[in-house]
């Protein structure tokens, strides 16, 4: 018993320095390319170098960061190959994700997302947008049934953020991301799995097209 609570705080320690490094990884506080200093993230969260060091090593294992012997610790950029590729993953596991995700996705949830998605206008800004489209897409993976579908499109989502926080979205773009979603929430709430699969193909090609 004694052992556990000795190793409760490092591993929370682990995962405060994990949480608060990757989140401004994928907001870009940290940009692509740019170079992470240990000293200067023990003085940024107040955490010794032993957590900092797992929790990059953990970053660069889901290709974060890069850590190159004596040279330092580089955040992850983000290339047109990169993009492409994970247009290409988005295009065949969404739109199964959906279909399983129809019979199964909770109508009540369906609905808060149908008007707060309704909400949205081009006003609206890049971080609440980018936040409901997470919140939209994770709700899916983790409705679908498969909990190794779910882990996996959070993977994928981490680094599908960060391209988004990366790039420009004019209005005509936000707009029609918007008629997407509620296209596909309206086809799972009338359950027709075939058309929801159909809207979110044509949602992740459309993004696809946005991104180059």
């Amino acid at each position: 018993m004694e052992a556990t609570k000795s190793e409760s705080p490092v591993i929370s320690l682990k995962e405060k320095a994990y949480g608060c490094i990757k989140e401004d990884i994928i907001c870009c506080k940290f940009p692509p390319g740019s170079v992470l200093s240990e000293k200067e993230l023990v003085v940024r969260l107040g955490i010794s170098r032993t957590p900092i060091r797992e929790a990059l090593n953990r970053l660069e294992q889901e290709g974060l960061v890069k850590i190159v012997p004596q040279r330092g610790v580089f955040v992850a950029d983000i290339t047109l190959k990169m993009t492409l590729e994970l247009y290409q993953v988005r295009e065949v596991l969404e739109p199964f994700i959906v279909r399983l995700a129809t019979p199964l996705a909770s109508e009540e949830r369906l609905a808060e997302f149908r008007s707060e998605f309704g909400k949205m206008t081009e006003g609206a800004g890049k971080e609440a947008i980018i936040s409901l489209d997470h919140q939209f897409h994770f709700f899916l993976a983790e409705s679908c049934g498969n909990s190794f579908l779910a882990q996996l499109m959070a993977n994928i989502r981490t680094h599908i953020d960060r391209t988004r926080v990366a790039s420009s979205r004019d209005a005509e773009s936000v707009r029609l991301g918007v008629e997407e979603h509620l296209a596909i929430i309206e086809a799972i709430l009338e359950r027709d799995a075939e058309q929801a699969s159909r809207a979110m193909y044509g949602h992740v090609c459309r993004s696809r097209q946005a991104a180059f």
